[in-house]
């Protein structure tokens, strides 16, 4: 059956390299930690080494090029659609935590360093099951760097276009019973702009400092007390212009996050964990109009989270590892944009799962589990799924699921007073909303071809119901502005299929290639979703000369036509078919203490100002060193 953590060890004495064995764990899909290949649903891991040789400096930029996920760019920051679903319906852990600070409903996905990061988890379909609101589309857990020697420390700067400054470095050590890890980072780069012609600018000036710790505690083998706290801030400036006037935007921002909980194993196998979890997001935003003071505007935002989660792991027998959780979840915002500039709830959930093998050779695996979510404010929700997974031969492995998802509706659909004098509307609230719920179906077969080709296909369908959406409500008076508020109307059907084939010869060559078909429309209008392309392919290949020291990267992503309403329109405008490539190459000396690297982003210099804000082509170079005594 499915190896849960404290089954690693045999597993590992099976292995050719405990390291590799490790690259495999997972705890996204179930949970528990498990072997990627045995996950009852399909788990795409980023590992240490492909994001390091990517050049990526965020998870955006990691992101932009990854088989079935579509990063979508603005002046606030990139955001991340997945199955068609966009980024207020992905959930963004870090560590298995809730990310706070959302902007617009959606997490920054630019606001992560790859530095201090050890792999990235994406689960795709809603999981709900197990996570609560907010995962109708998916899951993204970003898993940060711990300590693997007695020392080691590690250091990197890189230079490029646009002024862009990229200083990391982080340092690690086991000492006794002590596993201590601190990273610090400073990242900077000018704003760039797509269309000239105007004052505005397409893609903000950023400066932004961020410094993690993480200590492990092991108390007695595999019994720990784990701590981590991180701070993050950032400065971000631009130009917006508009028919009216010219504004100087500014927003600042800062986060802290603290997360704190024992891991206990007992004699009889079973484990027990507490993570108490909490953070602080602030969020200044100045709106300066040059030559006047008319339409200034500040908003200050501060969002508060806290969270505690118990859970118990337990193996009956041989056939089944039980889980049994429960949650409690705490939110409040406050804002200028909120009507009574204040908003909280609380969320307590209780949610249990079976990994059950009914035959001994653990071909086949049946994961039953379900969630009730109660809400101080929507009452209960109940999500339940089902995954399995078969493994008719040694390289076939095939698996379906299908579960229910739900979203609570956010401080500002049902709070929000926001008036914009120059277009003539106002925006506000309706407290009487209900949550946003779905369907998730989802069925795929993964195959290996002798041992370096693997090929996948993953099929998926998702209905989303009671849709947020904002309606005119009329004038109030002549010569009024229109008025509009949030209603539940909408409905949104996402299908589609996912093809993946990767080969690797080595480490001296990986070839991977994805491609992506999407069906998404609004069944109310029978209109496609905005922005979003029926057709996507990737590509990354990776050569590696351990003789010469030498490693390069091209991935890249071509992107078919997407749609859009501009101005209010009801008939789409399909913006051009585009593609990326970004391509990188290293050369290592010294034992591999000393990289010197240099890359190009954007090599085809896609992007522009009204549909792909993306920043242009751009060239960078750097050092990275390494000491492991």
């Amino acid at each position: 059956m499915t190896a849960p953590l404290w089954a690693l060890v045999a597993t590992a004495t099976l292995a050719a390299d405990v390291d590799d064995v490790i690259e495999q764990l997972v705890v996204t899909a179930s949970r528990v930690t498990q072997l990627a290949d045995e996950a009852p649903v399909r788990v795409e891991v980023i590992n240490r080494e492909t994001i390091a040789r990517s050049g990526a400096e965020s998870v955006a930029e990691l992101l932009e090029e990854h088989g079935g996920v579509q990063i979508d760019r603005s002046f606030r920051g990139a955001t991340v659609e997945m199955q068609g679903l966009s980024s207020e319906y992905v959930l963004v852990l870090v560590d298995g935590q809730r990310t706070v600070g959302r902007t617009d409903d959606s997490v920054d996905l630019g606001r992560f360093p790859v530095d201090r990061i050890e792999r990235i988890e994406v689960l795709k379909g809603a999981r709900s099951a197990l996570y609560g609101a907010d995962a109708l589309g998916g899951v993204i857990n970003i898993i940060t760097r711990g300590a693997a020697r007695p020392f080691e420390a590690d250091a990197r700067l890189s230079y490029g276009r646009f002024s862009t400054l990229d200083l990391a470095s982080n340092v690690a050590g086991r000492q006794g019973p002590f596993d201590l890890r601190v990273s610090g980072g400073w990242h900077r780069a000018d704003a760039y702009d797509l269309a000239p012609e105007d004052p505005g600018t397409s893609g903000s000036a950023f400066d932004t400092v961020e410094v993690d710790g993480r200590a492990d505690y092991v108390f007695e083998e595999d019994d720990r007390f784990v701590a981590r706290a991180s701070y993050w801030q950032r400065a971000m400036d631009g130009v917006d212009a508009s028919s009216v006037a010219v504004f100087d935007r500014k927003n600042r921002q800062r986060q802290v996050t603290v997360t704190l909980g024992p891991e206990l194993k007992f004699d009889d196998g079973s484990r027990f964990r507490v993570t108490a979890h909490g953070g602080v997001f602030t969020d200044q935003y100045l709106l300066d109009q040059r030559g006047a003071a008319t339409l200034d505007e500040l908003q200050d935002t501060t969002e508060q989270l806290g969270q505690v989660t118990a859970q118990y792991d337990h193996l009956f027998g041989i056939e089944h590892l039980a889980s049994f959780g429960v949650e409690g979840l705490y939110q409040r915002l406050e804002s200028t944009r909120l009507e009574s500039g204040v908003g909280d709830r609380a969320r307590v959930a209780a949610y249990a799962q079976d990994e059950w093998s009914p035959f001994d050779d653990g071909r086949l695996l049946i994961v039953p589990g379900a969630r009730v979510d109660v809400d101080t404010q929507f009452g209960a929700y109940v999500t339940p799924r089902l995954a399995t997974r078969f493994e008719p031969t040694k390289s076939i492995v095939l698996r379906a699921n299908a579960g229910r998802g739900f979203k609570a509706p956010t401080f500002r659909d049902q709070l929000l007073v926001f008036e914009n004098p120059t277009v003539g509307y106002v925006v506000r609230g309706n407290p009487d909303l209900s949550p946003e719920t779905s369907w998730s179906f989802g069925a795929g077969a993964d195959v290996r071809v002798l041992a370096p080709l693997r090929l996948g296909v993953d099929l998926f369908h998702n209905e989303v119901r009671d849709l947020i959406t904002a309606v005119s409500s009329g004038r109030v008076g002549i010569g009024e502005p229109e008025t509009y508020t949030y209603v539940n109307v909408d409905r949104a059907r996402t299908q589609g299929a996912e093809f993946m084939a990767s080969v690797a010869v080595g480490r001296a060559l990986t070839v991977e290639g994805g491609y992506r078909w999407l069906r998404a429309i609004d069944v109310t209008t029978g209109d496609p979703l905005e922005g979003r392309a029926m057709h996507r392919a990737t590509f990354a290949v990776r050569a590696n000369t351990d003789a010469w020291g030498l490693a390069g990267t091209l991935r890249g992503a071509i992107v078919g036509p997407r749609p859009f309403y501009v101005d209010g329109a009801t008939t789409p405008t399909f913006a051009k078919t585009y593609a990326t490539i970004d391509a990188r190459l290293e050369k290592r000396v010294f034992d591999d203490r000393l990289t010197a690297f240099g890359g190009i982003d954007n090599l085809l210099d896609a992007g522009d100002a009204r549909f792909l804000p993306i920043p242009p082509r751009a060239l960078y170079a750097g050092l990275e060193g390494r000491y492991a005594p």
